[in-house]
């Protein structure tokens, strides 16, 4: 699924409690997270949930590719977690995001149903991953 997709669900659902649902079944249907990469090299700090990230490149026959898996203790971190999937993994490198996601939150109408801790953790989860692609 992609954010255009994400969109288009989310406009289709009435109630926040709906679309908080459906991001937590987003991220249910995250890939599974290698349990080897659970450990404090992969654990994103700043948050108030446990989260883990492994971001890797995949080579392919004229570019890189960013790969992306993230897992979290809280089903709704995760469901956030996933849309940061959607925007980053499976991206040639030449066409990554440069600019952060929060203005994608905004628009999708997560950044004011958050809490501020929240919001610190997936600058958190974000910035690790801006710091591998840019590393």
């Amino acid at each position: 699924m992609r954010i255009s997709d994400l969109r288009e669900d989310l406009n289709l659902l009435s109630s926040w409690e709906e679309r908080f649902e459906y991001v937590i079944d987003l991220g249910r249907d995250l890939p599974a997270f290698p349990e080897n990469r659970k450990t404090e090299e992969y654990r994103v700090r700043g948050c108030m949930s446990r989260v883990w990230v492994y971001p890797r490149w995949e080579e392919t026959d004229n570019s890189r590719v960013f790969r992306l898996l993230v897992e979290s203790d809280s089903a709704i971190v995760k469901g956030l977690a996933a849309v940061l999937v959607m925007r980053y993994d499976g991206v040639p490198e030449a066409d990554l995001p440069e600019d952060s996601s929060d203005g994608l939150f905004s628009e999708l109408g997560f950044a004011e149903h958050i809490s501020p801790s929240r919001r610190n953790g997936l600058a958190a989860l974000e910035g690790r991953i801006r710091s591998f692609i840019d590393g």
